[in-house]
């Protein structure tokens, strides 16, 4: 498990208390959603056609330099509440890159993304628990968020829970 992480306190049910002060984090866009995972997961960022892959767009393999990854397709999970709340049409981009990374587990996993990863500085005293039903529609993959301004905007950024994506979207 990554130090960086928030952790509960015991017996303070809804706050966290950080590990650290701050984490680098890369943050990318996945169907009008930003989510961020620690800068230390990432393996590489490459170009889509890269990549070899087989199998379905939803589940499958791809291959990258003779190591298998696990094609994590997170669209399909995020993309009913991305409809839902912004009402915006389905998301039909063709995904320009995908980031590699490992999971807690040691998996190689390659999550396609819309754009190129941005690196921030998240201060982990502004993370919060997102709402349960709200977990719910984007397929759990996400247990807390964070809102920081960004070049002139405020970013929504939801902190992938990796292994809970992995089994999500494998159901």
């Amino acid at each position: 498990m990554n130090s960086a992480l928030p952790v509960f306190l015991p017996g303070s049910p809804g706050k966290l208390k950080p590990a650290t002060k701050a984490c680098k984090a890369a943050i990318f866009q996945v169907a009008n959603h930003w989510l961020a995972l620690p800068a230390t997961a990432i393996l590489k960022v490459i170009a889509s056609s890269a990549l070899a892959s087989q199998g379905s767009e939803t589940n499958s393999l791809a291959l990258w330099e003779n190591h298998p990854l696990i094609w994590l397709e997170l669209h399909h999970l995020v993309q009913s509440s991305a409809r839902g709340i912004n009402q915006q049409q389905p998301f039909t981009k063709p995904h320009s890159y995908v980031v590699i990374v490992w999971s807690q587990t040691g998996e190689r996993c390659a999550i396609p993304v819309d754009g190129l990863p941005i690196l921030l500085e998240m201060p982990l005293s502004e993370v919060q628990i997102l709402p349960p039903h709200y977990r719910q529609t984007i397929g759990s993959i996400a247990k807390h968020m964070v809102v920081l301004p960004y070049k002139g905007t405020t970013l929504t950024i939801l902190l992938l829970d990796l292994q809970q994506a992995l089994y999500s979207s494998s159901q």
